[in-house]
């Protein structure tokens, strides 16, 4: 594998759908434990608001260079504020991003000191949307197909209240009618609704509660795996992710194709299936060949787990780990 594979990135435009929320990062040092109670103290120092969910996928995405198009759901309060103001700073469009008066943006708000989780607090709220919203959001989609004219859709679920049945099945359909790919990163609540996307990218644990079993980290089993996903959900590719193990890659009637990691030190896991469904549909759509879209996909979710926090992985990332 070459960094030249890379080159035709630029400017790949990807739709992205999903869940959108604010990243937030309380940073400090630990150095005496708490007289109250059994847990450290936090001398604070400082805070950090970052893009998260479906808009880090974007934030990769634009790493990668290509080109986004985001829409997504937030709340009409500070912290939906809070996200459009980054969305500028990043330069993605808003357009697309519906605030809504009656949900809470979704705001994860973890507590670090000297790069290590110390504590999470989610405030979120999963009502699905009802139905003219769902008319509401759908009509947006259609309607920034016909004006952006992307490449690929990713429909990124982190159940968190957007992408409802109705919304990921109609999105799909969408998507045929205009022959555009779907790059679908689950949730197991919807898995009926995910039917006819491209690609379907599930880790370890959701394959295994999808099918009902336990499923080994031996390629004969692993494929078996994904012959069953691809008869149980529709789809043309499965990439199954395994955490510290690697990932498992497989089109529809072929041999799969197992990647295993990459000896480093994991600095955090978060945000790392973000970069992963990132450069997978990057490379599907710049026409990769299959070994090179497995090992560039388990190259940026390695990269991603070497840093604290949710961080996107550039292009220049990827081309330096190639050349390594």
């Amino acid at each position: 594998m070459k960094p030249e594979v890379l080159h035709k990135f630029d400017h790949t435009h990807i739709m992205i759908v999903g869940d959108v929320m604010l990243d937030r990062y309380l940073y400090g040092a630990v150095s005496r434990i708490s007289p109250e109670a059994p847990v450290p103290v936090l001398d604070y120092e400082g805070t950090d608001n970052r893009l998260g969910g479906a808009a880090n996928v974007a934030l990769n995405i634009i790493a990668m260079g290509g080109d986004v198009t985001l829409v997504g759901m937030t709340g009409e309060d500070e912290e939906g504020v809070l996200f459009r103001q980054l969305l500028k700073e990043a330069a993605i469009s808003d357009q697309w991003i519906w605030a809504s008066k009656n949900r809470k943006t979704t705001l994860k708000t973890r507590v670090m000191a000297r790069g290590q989780h110390l504590l999470r607090v989610d405030r979120e709220d999963r009502t699905l949307p009802g139905r003219e919203m769902e008319e509401s959001v759908l009509n947006d989609i259609a309607e920034s197909i016909r004006l952006q004219q992307p490449e690929g859709i990713i429909l990124q679920d982190y159940n968190k209240g957007l992408l409802s049945e109705r919304v990921v099945r109609e999105t799909i359909q969408l998507a045929h009618q205009t022959k555009i790919p779907v790059f679908v990163d689950p949730k197991i609540d919807r898995i009926s609704s995910y039917q006819g996307c491209t690609v379907f990218k599930p880790n370890l644990h959701e394959a295994s509660q999808i099918l009902g079993r336990s499923i080994s980290v031996r390629e004969d089993d692993l494929n078996r795996a994904a012959d069953e996903l691809q008869e149980k959900v529709e789809h043309s590719v499965t990439l199954i992710t395994l955490s510290d193990k690697g990932l498992y890659f497989k089109r529809k009637g072929q041999k799969g194709i197992y990647v295993p990691s990459i000896p480093q030190e994991i600095a955090d896991v978060c945000g790392a299936g973000d970069t992963v469904i990132s450069a997978l549909a990057m490379c599907y759509l710049s026409g990769c060949n299959d070994d090179n879209i497995a090992n560039i996909s388990n190259i940026a979710g390695h990269i991603a787990c070497r840093y604290p926090g949710v961080v996107p992985v550039s292009l220049e990332q990827l081309k330096s780990e190639i050349n390594k």
